[in-house]
């Protein structure tokens, strides 16, 4: 039995309530329905299709570190590569070390595991509130009542947040970006706790349930903390901001920019509660210095190793135009601007349509006042970064998605309280509205895709698209059934169904059609024409997914005058390369042939002899082929 000292505002009287210990088997039971959840739609078709886009970059670079066993020092191509810091290229190697090599899956593991852990971090910020109004409902003495989120409906929110069109993809991808969420969602919820504990007390005195709750039944009501208690607390708050700015150094070393979101959050909400002091505590200093020399620890390293000219030419050319204006050419950057909102509605869609319902004074004041501190919470949470990442020059949707995270949050939390009964009929009347539109825009989507299964679709992926197609529509047809007989819950359940679906018709339709590059087979071409050992020479090709299929030692040189000298090399060049190639000396032509890069423009593999008399003039080129 624990003792509960409730302590009401404005009165002096003392009274001791009595629970029982709750039971942890739900608990459990919660977190394995969410990992199930979660992990399903990380990890299933975490091997379909090729590397996309920059995911080859990353597992070609973890591949090094695993490789040579430097984990310090990001390479790419026999140079450092330092536009992103190594923490999501070390995740990737590790990931891959059990299985020898960096493969197609393992290189979106981190990826993956980082979607499960950012849900389970969500789900424990709103059960300490949870926690909280549990007890704010057992002081029925206090006269405030008011809608507070149960233990289930935690569950429900977490189920939700995780459904949005960006994680969708990358979720099961080789990015950064998902690792990245994950380290600003651990540094916000340990910044919450640190600050809060487990949650504001119901009477809005500011004091935390946490040490209400620890306070024993012989207390006295006016005893002032004793040092053993001061101690204690200080050593909570040192270790909870020691994690959060661990967090955002970590962060940073995967992408510079987590820094911003956690000081835009927790400066805002620092703010709104009166308690920017708590900036000088001993907890917040000790986090910062900790989180600094991690970072300074790892920038003098890359110092000592590569150069202050490589780091800060780096820095000068790639993140400086991300964060300036005037570093920026594109023309059209204002008229950006106010697109982004919006780019970002659509990217948390469902969900991020409910968020509208929290400007609602009425929706509000329907809350108990710990379900309005955690809605404050993720207000703090979006609006901030949302304004930030507006003004900042670089408006690309996956560059914001941790605040996608307490967005999808906030937006599912407020349709799960708006269907409770104790809200004003016309605000449940809007969410169950707001549920139909939903429904009915995946209606709608389905039969959007119909003419595209029936025109486009390569044959063989026309069968498991009707398969899809017909579950989806079955599904539809339960939301609807649902809302019928106001089972409003039902249509929740049958619109995280549908989304299951969406993730199957994502990996089983819409990644084998943007994997016609066929990477694979490229790499194999290169293979056949260059012996085993040999290093291939690139100039300025991007093409890193041809190259980490290739799996044989690329290297790249600024020039032909920057070739080895040895007797033979094997180089990939442009035709622009080519033609520079007439005025090189001392190298002669053995034989070429065309190649086609990954976005099919043509190039050409050739074969160098050491010439030191005379140059040999460029051969014919033969019609390139695919």
């Amino acid at each position: 039995m624990v003792s509960v000292v409730a302590l009401h505002k404005g009165r002096s009287a003392l009274s001791t309530l009595q629970m029982t210990t709750p039971n942890r088997a739900p608990v459990v039971l919660e977190v394995s329905v969410l990992v199930l959840w979660t992990g399903m739609l990380a990890f299933y078709g975490l091997d379909a299709g090729f590397l996309y886009r920059t995911e080859a970059l990353r597992a070609l670079v973890a591949r090094n570190m695993l490789h040579s066993g430097d984990y310090v020092l990001p390479t790419l191509y026999g140079e450092p590569l330092l536009t992103k810091g190594p923490v999501m290229y070390a995740a990737i190697a590790w990931a891959s070390w059990p299985f020898g090599e960096v493969t197609t899956w393992s290189a979106r593991i981190p990826a993956a595991l980082a979607m499960i852990l950012t849900s389970l971090l969500m789900f424990s910020h709103l059960q300490r509130y949870v926690a909280a109004t549990s007890v704010a409902q057992e002081l029925c003495e206090s006269g405030r009542g008011g809608i507070y989120l149960s233990r289930r409906g935690a569950l429900l929110v977490t189920l939700m947040m995780v459904c949005n069109p960006l994680w969708l993809d990358k979720g099961t991808s080789a990015e950064i970006d998902m690792l990245v969420v994950f380290w600003v969602a651990l540094s916000l919820v340990a910044f919450y706790r640190a600050v809060d504990g487990g949650g504001l007390d119901s009477s809005a005195d500011g004091k935390s349930w946490d040490s209400i709750q620890s306070a024993p039944a012989s207390s006295r009501q006016d005893r002032s903390p004793s040092e053993t208690d001061r101690i204690g607390n200080t050593l909570r708050e040192v270790f909870w901001w020691s994690l959060a700015l661990l967090a955002v150094a970590l962060g940073s070393l995967t992408k510079w920019h987590a820094p911003v979101f956690f000081y835009a959050s927790a400066i805002t909400y620092l703010f709104y509660t009166g308690r920017m002091r708590v900036l000088f505590s001993i907890g917040h200093l000790t986090g910062v210095a900790l989180a600094v020399a991690l970072v300074a620890g790892w920038v003098g390293l890359i110092i000592q190793r590569a150069g202050w000219a490589v780091l800060w030419n780096t820095l000068w050319e790639q993140a400086l135009p991300r964060v300036s204006p005037l570093h920026q050419q594109d023309e059209r950057l204002w008229l950006e601007m106010p697109k982004y909102p919006l780019k970002m509605l659509l990217c948390g869609l469902p969900w991020s349509a409910f968020v509208g319902l929290t400007m609602w004074r009425t929706w509000r004041e329907a809350l108990a006042p710990t379900t309005r501190a955690l809605v404050r919470t993720l207000h703090c949470w979006i609006w901030p970064n949302l304004l930030v990442f507006t003004l900042l020059p670089d408006h690309d949707a996956r560059h914001g998605m941790p605040l996608l995270a307490g967005w999808s949050t906030l937006g599912a939390l407020s349709c799960v309280l708006g269907l409770s009964s104790g809200m004003p009929l016309l605000i449940r009347r809007t969410t169950q509205s707001g549920l139909l539109l939903v429904l009915s825009g995946f209606a709608l989507l389905l039969l959007g895709s119909v003419p595209l299964a029936s025109g486009r679709l390569p044959s063989a992926l026309v069968p498991r698209a009707i398969g899809i197609g017909v579950v989806a529509g079955f599904l539809v047809l339960a939301g609807w059934w649902a809302s019928r007989r106001e089972h409003w819950l039902g249509v929740v359940a049958s619109l995280l169904l549908l989304w299951g679906m969406v993730k199957i018709a994502f990996v089983e339709v819409v990644v084998p059609i943007r994997s016609v590059r066929d990477p694979v087979g490229k790499a194999a071409k290169l293979r056949q024409a260059i012996p085993n050992g040999e290093a291939l020479y690139i100039f300025q090709a991007k093409d890193e997914g041809i190259m980490f299929y290739y799996g044989g030692k690329v290297l790249r040189v600024r020039g032909w005058e920057q070739l080895p000298q040895q007797e033979h090399v094997y180089c990939l060049a442009t035709q622009r390369d080519m033609t520079e190639l007439v005025r090189t000396p001392h190298w002669r032509i053995v034989w070429q042939r065309p190649f086609l890069d990954e976005q099919g423009d043509p190039m050409v593999l050739v074969l160098l002899q050491r010439s030191p008399n005379q140059a040999r003039p460029l051969l014919p080129l033969p019609a390139a082929d695919s």
